[in-house]
């Protein structure tokens, strides 16, 4: 009985320990700043993220239509940078090309690109 108490702690630690150190599956600072829509044709959606200090973040931003229809979507890559302050977010523009007029302009999601 004791070796088996003994053995669930062990595995119990290890999985702690590997959980609270193991790298973020994705990106969790990425935010909506704000969008504008030029014409019918096209949409501008800005992003902040604090970019990771050796992967490459993609993120997905999309616009939509009055129905909620996504009528727009681009990635956009944000290079690592060891430097980076999460005080100071990096700021992106992403400019869509939509298929009809948006009236919303927003992060999708972001993710680790795997090279």
């Amino acid at each position: 009985m004791v070796v088996i108490t003994a053995v669930l702690l062990v595995l119990l630690t290890a999985a702690v320990a590997w959980l609270s150190f193991c790298p973020k599956g994705s990106p969790q600072t990425a935010t909506n700043v704000g969008y504008s829509v030029p014409d019918d044709s096209r949409t501008e959606v800005t992003i902040a993220l604090v970019p990771d200090a050796h992967r490459t973040t993609r993120c997905g931003v999309q616009a939509k239509s009055v129905q909620e229809a996504v009528v727009g979507y681009r990635e956009v890559d944000i290079a690592p940078d060891p430097q980076a302050d999460k005080a100071n977010p990096v700021h992106v523009t992403a400019h869509l090309r939509t298929t009809q007029k948006a009236v919303q302009g927003m992060l999708d999601r972001c993710w680790y690109v795997v090279e």
